[in-house]
C-alpha cells in the first residue's frame, strides 16, 4: 500500500497531461526521481489484463496522489483496438508509458508530457509536423521514465527542448490529426489543431477512429494478400512495409488526409494497376478475378455505417464510371487506362463500324444455325468468357478500321433482333451486343466464334 505523498510542491495535473509524465513531473518538482514501487503501479495500470487488477493499481495511485481528480475512463479502455483486431499482433495495440514518445517543441511550449502520445499509431506531431522522438539525439539511448533525468533532460545531459526531430511523413502527420480529432481525447488547453479531417469525416469518438484506421487496415491487408501476391508482380513501398508492419500506418493517413478523394484516387491507381498491361478496350471482372473478390470484399463488410458508406459509396461510384451498362449482371469494364477522351473515340468508332455493317444487314439472310438449340448445356463461366472474348475482339477490329466486308459471314448469323446504331447511344448499343452474346447457346456462341476465325483466316 502506498502512502500519500507529503510533498510540498504539488503541480496541479493539466488538461491533457499523462498520469506517468504527471508523476514524473511531481516527483522532480521536488528533487526526486519516481521510486520502482510507484511504477510497478503505473505498470500494472497500463499494462493488466483484467479490469480487477487496474481498480487495484488505479486506487493506490489515488491513494498517492490524494490532491488530485485523477478519471480511470483511459485505462479501462486502454485496449483500444484489440476489439477489432482478432487475436494476433495484439502487442501495439495497448496505451504505452514505458516507450517515451515525445515532441521536443510541445515540450518546450507546455512543460509537460502529453497523454495522445501514449496512443497507439501516433508516431507524428500533428502539430509540428515531426516524428515524435524515442532515443536522445546525442547519445542514442532510448528515452524511458527510469533513464530520462530531471528537468526533462537525458542522461547525457542533453536537453530535450533542444533535439532536432525530423519532418514526419505527411501519413503519420494525417494519423495523428485524425486520432488527436476525437470528441473524447483531452488536449492542451491552448492545442490547436486546423485540419481538414473534421470537416471532411465529421465528429467522433476515439475507438470509431481506431474502427475507421482498421476497416482501411483490413482493406489494405485484403488488396496485398489478393490482388498483389502474384507472380512477377512488383509491390509498391507501402505493400512491402505492410507484410513487415501488420498495422496501419501512414498508407490510411494518406488516404485519410484528401478523405475522401484521396480513397477515389487510391482505389483509381489501383484499377489502372491492375490491367496495366492491357491494351484492350475492355476488360472483363470474373467471379474467380481479384478486383471483383475486392468488390465484394468492401460491399459486404460490416461495421458502423459512417465509416463502410463512404467507402462503400467511393468503389460503387468507380464501377459505375466503368462498367459497361449490361442488363446481366455480368460485371465489364471499360479500361481504367484509357482516357475518357479515348474511351469515348473508340466506342464512337465501333458505332461507325457497325453501322457500315448495318447496311449490309437489310439485304442479308439470316444464316443463324439450325442446330442452335443442341449441344451440351453451356458453362456459364466459359460462354461468359467467350462472349466477352469475340465482343472485345470486335472492338478492335472496328479501332482498326478493319474491312467490313470481312465480316459478312458472322454478320449474317448474328442473333435477331439486329440493333442499329442509330437507335441507340454508342455505349447502350455496345452493351446490347454483348447481352446477346451473353444470352445465347454454347452451341450458337460457339458458331459465332468459328465465324470470326474464318473472317482472319484462322481455322479452330
Amino acid at each position: 500500500m502506498m502512502p500519500p505523498l507529503n510533498f510540498p510542491v504539488r503541480p496541479i495535473p493539466k488538461a491533457g497531461e499523462s498520469l506517468a509524465g504527471y508523476l514524473y513531473r511531481l516527483y522532480g518538482a521536488n528533487g526526486h526521481r519516481v521510486p520502482r514501487s510507484v511504477f510497478s503501479f503505473v505498470l500494472q495500470l497500463y499494462g493488466a489484463k483484467d479490469r480487477k487488477r487496474i481498480n487495484d493499481a488505479f486506487r493506490e495511485l489515488r491513494r498517492c496522489l490524494d490532491h488530485c481528480d485523477l478519471d480511470i475512463t483511459w485505462w479501462e479502455n486502454n485496449r483500444i483496438a484489440s476489439w477489432w483486431s482478432g487475436p494476433a499482433n495484439r502487442n501495439w495495440m495497448r496505451i504505452r508509458w514505458d516507450q517515451i514518445r515525445l515532441c521536443p517543441y510541445c515540450i518546450e511550449r507546455y512543460g509537460f508530457y502529453l497523454s495522445i502520445w501514449e496512443l497507439p499509431l501516433i508516431e507524428a506531431c500533428a502539430i509540428h509536423g515531426c516524428w515524435l522522438l524515442k532515443r536522445c539525439t546525442h547519445c542514442q539511448v532510448p528515452l524511458t521514465w527510469r533513464q530520462l533525468g530531471m528537468d526533462w533532460r537525458c542522461r547525457c545531459g542533453m536537453a530535450v527542448a533542444s533535439m532536432s526531430p525530423s519532418r514526419a511523413s505527411r501519413g503519420s502527420i494525417s494519423v495523428a490529426a485524425f486520432i488527436c480529432g476525437a470528441s473524447d481525447v483531452q488536449l492542451p488547453e491552448s492545442w490547436s489543431l486546423s485540419s481538414p479531417l473534421h470537416t471532411a469525416i465529421g465528429p467522433r469518438g476515439l475507438q470509431c477512429s481506431y474502427q475507421m484506421m482498421y476497416r482501411l487496415h483490413s482493406m489494405r491487408k485484403f488488396i496485398v494478400d489478393t490482388i498483389m501476391h502474384k507472380p512477377g508482380w512488383k509491390m509498391p513501398h507501402w505493400a512491402e512495409i505492410s507484410k513487415a508492419r501488420p498495422k496501419p500506418h501512414t498508407w490510411e493517413g494518406r488516404l485519410l488526409s484528401g478523405w475522401p478523394s484521396g480513397f477515389e484516387t487510391a482505389m483509381q491507381n489501383l484499377a489502372k494497376k491492375r490491367w496495366r498491361k492491357s491494351k484492350t478496350t475492355l476488360v472483363h471482372v470474373t467471379s474467380r478475378d481479384d478486383a471483383f473478390k475486392l468488390i465484394r470484399h468492401i460491399g459486404t463488410s460490416n461495421g458502423e455505417g459512417w465509416i463502410t458508406d463512404p467507402i462503400r459509396h467511393v468503389v460503387m461510384d468507380l464501377v459505375i464510371k466503368y462498367r459497361l451498362p449490361l442488363i446481366s449482371h455480368k460485371l465489364i469494364l471499360f479500361n481504367p487506362n484509357l482516357s475518357l477522351i479515348e474511351r469515348q473515340r473508340r466506342v464512337l468508332a465501333f458505332s461507325d463500324w457497325w453501322r457500315k455493317l448495318s447496311w449490309h444487314m437489310q439485304h442479308a439472310i439470316w444464316s443463324a444455325p439450325v442446330s442452335k438449340l443442341l449441344g451440351h448445356p453451356a458453362d456459364e463461366a466459359r460462354q461468359e468468357r467467350k462472349a466477352f472474348a469475340l465482343i472485345s475482339a470486335l472492338m478492335e477490329e472496328a479501332n482498326k478500321e478493319a474491312d467490313v466486308k470481312q465480316y459478312l459471314g458472322l454478320i449474317n448469323a448474328w442473333p435477331r433482333p439486329l440493333p442499329r446504331a442509330d437507335e441507340y447511344a454508342p455505349e447502350v448499343l455496345l452493351a446490347i451486343l454483348t447481352d446477346q452474346l451473353l444470352h445465347l447457346h454454347d452451341f450458337y456462341l460457339q458458331h459465332l466464334t468459328n465465324l470470326y476465325s474464318l473472317s482472319q483466316g484462322v481455322r479452330e
